[in-house]
C-alpha cells in the first residue's frame, strides 16, 4: 500500500479486497470505506504464493489435505 494512503487509514474504518483471490506477483484492488462515508481505492501488494492461493480457494490448507485423502482412497 502507499504510504500515502496508510496515512488515512482512521479508527472505524474498513477496507474492501476487491477481485479476490489474489494472484501470485499482481496487486489486489482495495477500497478504504471512511468511518465519515467517503471512500479510497488503492492498489496493494500481497505475499500469497502459489500454495497459498490454492488453499484459499479451497477454503483452507487442510481442505486441500482432505481432498488428496479422498483422491487417494
Amino acid at each position: 500500500m502507499d504510504p500515502a494512503v496508510y496515512g488515512l487509514v482512521g479508527e472505524g474504518d474498513t477496507i474492501s479486497v476487491l477481485g479476490l483471490p489474489p494472484v501470485p506477483d499482481k496487486p489486489v484492488s482495495c477500497v478504504l470505506h471512511k468511518a465519515d462515508g467517503s471512500s479510497v481505492e488503492f492498489e496493494a501488494l500481497h505475499t500469497f504464493s502459489d500454495e497459498q492461493v490454492e488453499w484459499f480457494k479451497a477454503g483452507s490448507a487442510l481442505n486441500i489435505v482432505r481432498q488428496k485423502v479422498s483422491a487417494g482412497r
